[in-house]
């Protein structure tokens, strides 16, 4: 008496998949964001305890890599404000998947989401410079990285000699920034990139006498 039967845990496995969307993130976010009654930051965080359950688990190898990349991008296409979740999902798939070109879909999710963070900018760099070998994009998000508030110091003098070795202009990059980014995203990451190319000009000027 009280035992679950045979039958019903077979049942139960079977429809279990450890890859899949969360429950509701399949819905515009905007709806969602009325149906969680502002209580949208709760769900975020069922939605990164979701994610990070099958991303860690080690039968994720079994999966097809667009079954994984599917179920990530439900996640992040709700853009919850949970830093971490973007930069696990990205080394998951550049590392344990060997398909870092998948990355930039997730990291840019996160960027809109989170448009203060530097980490995330400077994950997509890492991808481009050392995955993909992109130097020209890899410049591009190593400057907008070092473009956000409290970024550590380097990133700019890295971005900046990453443009000039590329022989990058500002106009370049932005250009490039137009087709990864909607459009008030875009026009926000090229104001930063123009402010800090500027700024690192104005630095490099000899001084008066």
């Amino acid at each position: 008496m009280g035992l679950v039967s045979n039958k019903t845990k077979q049942y139960a496995n079977e429809s279990y998949r450890l890859v899949e969307a969360a429950p509701l993130s399949t819905i515009d976010p905007r709806i969602l964001s009325i149906i969680t009654l502002g209580f949208r930051g709760v769900y975020d965080d069922f939605l990164s305890i979701w994610t990070i359950q099958f991303l860690a688990d080690e039968r994720l190898k079994n999966f097809r890599t667009d079954e994984i990349f599917a179920a990530i991008k439900s996640t992040t296409r709700q853009r919850p404000k949970i830093e971490s979740i973007y930069m696990l999902s990205c080394f998951v798939l550049a590392l344990d998947l060997k398909r870092p070109d998948l990355c930039k879909d997730v990291i840019i999710d996160g960027m809109n989401a989170l448009p203060d963070s530097w980490r995330l900018p400077m994950t997509q760099g890492f991808m481009y410079a050392y995955k993909i070998n992109d130097m020209p994009n890899a410049t591009i998000f190593y400057a907008l990285a070092a473009s956000r508030p409290n970024s550590p110091p380097f990133l700019q003098k890295l971005a900046k000699n990453m443009a000039e070795n590329n022989e990058l202009s500002v106009e370049d990059m932005q250009s490039s920034l137009s087709n990864m980014f909607d459009t008030e995203s875009g026009s926000k990451a090229g104001t930063f990139l123009n402010d800090m190319m500027n700024k690192n000009r104005e630095e490099d000027k000899p001084s008066g006498n």
